[in-house]
């Protein structure tokens, strides 16, 4: 198991205008899996580039275990790459494939064919070494392209998007999996995403990446709940973000006072809502008056939009709680203290 640290890595690519890459720092734990979240465009790929050895960096370093890897050839490094495209070879069946990282190592073939027997097995893919990828599903192919992966015993297993071609059912097997081999090498492994309740699920600690920069880092629920600043809240959904000012213990702003229990300081602040955290009916704090503009039932939850004096609020309740609820009808809410999160009209990055 492998720890992995990345020191102000910089890629800035000839005639662009801004880093691809730009100042990344953060440590990734040994034996842990580590999600690289943001939109398309934003770096995550790069990331993994530079970290395998595939791009050179600009600036920065990365330390695998402490030592530094920058200057060493990325087939040395002791991590590997699974790209969304699997990059079979097409003229070499599957256990070829799987095999073809331990022949260019020099390790004897036989040797060579119980490891690969034996990863088969663990990506559930017995009895098939003889078939050619284009014989096998596409999730089959996947399994493939893992099992080469780790049949090398990596130091470090790098997955960009690896799902992301995959339909509904298979995507969920497929992580599964994932994180099953994961848990019994106890390879260190990072997993690049742009879905956030795949990162959430995947992942013990997640790295946001907006333009090119890191956002935040650390467990899902302090991306989720706890936001650094408003890009990152906003990256995430919440459109419940109001200015106001702090009091004390309250927190005044278009919806009136509430009380928080945020430990923010006195003067201008923006609060951020999850609208999960909003509950129907009266509460013994922050209880709030509103209209209900619009409701869209969405299976699990259902959306509620609500208006307070001029301001707009997002609910999403169980559907169940939204049964009796008439359009254009009044109701009372409730914001518990504990789920306001308070942030300066402008911030930076922090870890969270």
């Amino acid at each position: 198991m492998t720890a992995l640290d990345t020191r102000g890595l910089t890629k800035l690519y000839p005639g662009a205008a801004r880093p691809a890459v730009d100042a990344l720092t953060f440590a990734v734990k040994s034996g842990s899996v580590t999600a690289i979240l943001g939109p398309s465009g934003c770096g995550k790929t790069t990331v993994m580039k530079l970290i395998a050895g595939l791009v050179d960096p600009t600036a920065g370093d990365v330390l695998f275990d402490g030592r530094s890897v920058i200057g060493l050839a990325a087939e040395k490094r002791g991590a590997v790459m699974v790209f969304q495209q699997h990059l079979l070879f097409p003229h070499l069946d599957v256990a070829g494939n799987v095999g073809f990282g331990l022949r260019m190592r020099g390790v004897p073939q036989a040797e060579i064919a119980g490891r690969v027997d034996r990863m088969l097995a663990m990506v559930q893919l017995s009895g098939l070494g003889g078939r050619r990828p284009a014989a096998l599903s596409g999730g089959q192919q996947q399994r493939v392209a893992l099992a080469r992966a780790l049949v090398v015993r990596p130091k470090l297993m790098l997955l960009d998007e690896p799902l992301s071609n995959l339909d509904a059912h298979l995507r969920v097997e497929m992580r599964d999996l994932i994180l099953s081999l994961q848990r019994e090498t106890g390879v260190t492994t990072l997993f690049v995403t742009h879905d956030q309740a795949e990162a959430a699920i995947v992942a013990n600690d997640i790295a946001l990446m907006l333009d090119g920069k890191l956002a935040q880092f650390g467990p899902a629920e302090s991306l989720f709940q706890r936001p650094a600043t408003l890009a990152v809240a906003r990256f995430f959904g919440l459109r419940n973000v109001l200015p106001g000012t702090v009091m004390g213990g309250r927190f005044d702003s278009a919806l009136g006072p509430l009380r928080h229990l945020s430990g923010h300081s006195v003067g201008p602040a923006t609060m951020v809502l999850r609208p999960d955290a909003i509950v129907i009916g009266a509460g013994a704090d922050n209880t709030l008056e509103a209209i209900l503009q619009d409701r869209i039932y969405m299976g699990t939850q259902t959306s509620l939009r609500l208006r307070i004096g001029s301001q707009l609020l997002e609910a999403l309740v169980p559907p169940d709680q939204a049964a009796g609820l008439v359009v254009g009808g009044q109701l009372q809410i409730h914001v518990p203290p504990a789920s306001i999160w308070l942030l300066p009209p402008e911030t930076g990055a922090r870890n969270g």
